[in-house]
């Protein structure tokens, strides 16, 4: 989209605006859909091209538009009866009755009954978008991707609307006049192989698709290199958990949190100039370019994000080429970090991890002494994906590396992968349900609260089954029962 100054505002002409405007016919303006399509679970490894948006504050205000419901002051009941799947995103009607069906909707704060017809073809467009992005036809939807598409996607990315509008009244009431708001950082925390990495891709692709400028990376972008785990192994060669990539301890901690907190600060307008001792800079790579306009030359920070190759060393992985790395330039509105161990609270007693398992004492010193507290402190809101049982993963990490493998990428044997799962267990026993009964660990030292935050719209759950279809929000998900 392209922006124009008037006054000291920006207004931008984006898809958002023209497809939530009411319109005498349905369908009368849909958002291009000819672009060329996108792989739904992109290589980490790969470079991903640099957002680029409108600036922070311009990006549409698309809340009341998109969801055009009034806000219930309290969490609403879904309809009882669970209608048919829409045959087509044309049936407006079905597309209501199907979305406001999701056991997600609820979290939204929307009353069903006064969702306007232009909500109702506003999520049609994201849902027709969506498959699009998915390689599916919209039209002849099998039942499983037709309730991701609208009872999961859809919800999740207008749930991660308005927490950005939120944030945004909430930034512009409390900053100098002028001043421009820096990105919401929503975390993403799910088991192994439910999904996590494909509904960041597909948020970010709606969010590109509606002028919302995004960035995303994951923790595991953050793993120690080859060289580093290798050591690290080698230092304590009698524990399991940290011979491998994956649990605390084998992160380099510190560069997700300059890089975070880099993003967080890229739309200031005095960033640029900061010292390198201030940018933590010889952690984080950053260069300044020059950007030329009409009147003058403005400095731009463009922030480098790493990324991590899982099939490298065998399918033991590696941390990418640095040239591989995506470079994010401002202005930005959202960025999306996701991870299994997201949200994970270190024990205040060891005694709990070494009964948990003989190994976990380490794996918990490393996430309660080294930088994992900062990293959550710099994290805004949270999706929260839950199962049941923890011990899917190991099915669902088999299926990916079968994938994998039939695409001809190299892979862990079918024995290593129920090895590898295998030293993920332990956490997930331990630190698991107590997130699910708490809420996301926001950081800090406080490790015994027994409560979610005060505000509670902040966290958005989701509750999948063994086939990874959702069966639960916030209501359904039992926040007091723990996984096995």
């Amino acid at each position: 989209p392209r922006s124009t100054r008037k006054g000291s505002d920006m207004h931008v002409a984006s898809a958002t605006t023209r497809l939530v405007s009411a319109r005498a016919t349905p369908h009368a303006s849909r958002l291009r859909l000819d672009a060329p399509a996108v792989r739904a679970s992109p290589c980490r490894g790969t470079a991903r091209p640099t957002r680029r948006g409108p600036l922070s504050d311009s990006a549409p205000d698309v809340t009341r538009t998109m969801a055009s419901g009034v806000p219930s002051g309290g969490l609403e009941t879904h309809p009882p009866l669970d209608p048919p799947p829409p045959s087509s995103p044309e049936d407006v009607a079905a597309v209501r009755a199907y979305v406001q069906s999701s056991p997600l909707f609820p979290q939204l704060g929307l009353h069903p009954a006064s969702t306007t017809d232009a909500a109702a073809e506003t999520w049609a467009h994201l849902a027709e978008t969506l498959c699009a992005f998915l390689r599916l036809d919209p039209n002849d939807l099998a039942p499983a991707a037709a309730a991701r598409v609208y009872k999961y996607y859809v919800p999740a990315y207008l749930w991660c609307v308005g927490r950005l509008e939120k944030h945004r009244h909430e930034k512009r009431a409390n900053e100098r006049p002028n001043a421009k708001t820096r990105p919401l950082c929503v975390a993403l925390t799910a088991p192994q192989g439910c999904g996590k990495t494909t509904l960041v891709a597909a948020l970010e692709f709606l969010f590109e698709k509606n002028g919302v400028a995004a960035a995303s990376a994951s923790i595991d972008d953050f793993y120690l290199t080859g060289a580093e785990q290798d050591k690290l192994s080698l230092a304590d060669p009698g524990n399991a958990l940290l011979k491998y990539r994956g649990n605390a301890g084998t992160h380099d901690v510190q560069l997700a949190v300059n890089t975070l907190r880099s993003l967080r600060s890229i739309n200031d307008d005095d960033f640029a100039t900061k010292t390198s001792a201030e940018r933590n800079a010889d952690a984080l790579p950053t260069t300044e370019t020059k950007k030329k306009t009409a009147e003058n030359h403005v400095a731009t920070l463009t922030v480098s994000v790493p990324r991590y190759d899982k099939t490298l060393r065998g399918g033991r992985g590696d941390r990418a080429a640095r040239e591989l790395w995506p470079e994010i330039t401002a202005p930005l509105d959202i960025v999306l970090l996701e991870g299994w161990m997201l949200g994970f609270a270190p024990v205040a007693d060891d005694s709990l991890a070494f009964a948990a398992h003989p190994d976990l004492p380490a794996v918990n010193a490393a996430l309660r002494d080294d930088a994992y507290g900062d990293l959550h402190a710099l994290l805004d809101d949270w999706i929260v994906v839950r199962v049941r049982d923890t011990r899917w993963v190991r099915s669902w990490r088999l299926e990916a590396e079968q994938q994998a493998r039939s695409e001809g990428r190299p892979t862990l044997t079918d024995a290593e992968v129920g090895d590898f799962v295998n030293r993920f267990l332990p956490a997930y026993d331990l630190y698991a349900g107590a997130m699910y009964r708490r809420g996301p660990w926001r950081g800090g030292t406080d490790l015994t609260r027994d409560s979610v935050p005060c505000d509670e719209g902040s966290v958005f759950v989701v509750e999948v089954d063994a086939t990874r279809n959702v069966v639960g929000g916030r209501e359904e998900s039992r926040l007091g029962e723990s996984p096995r």
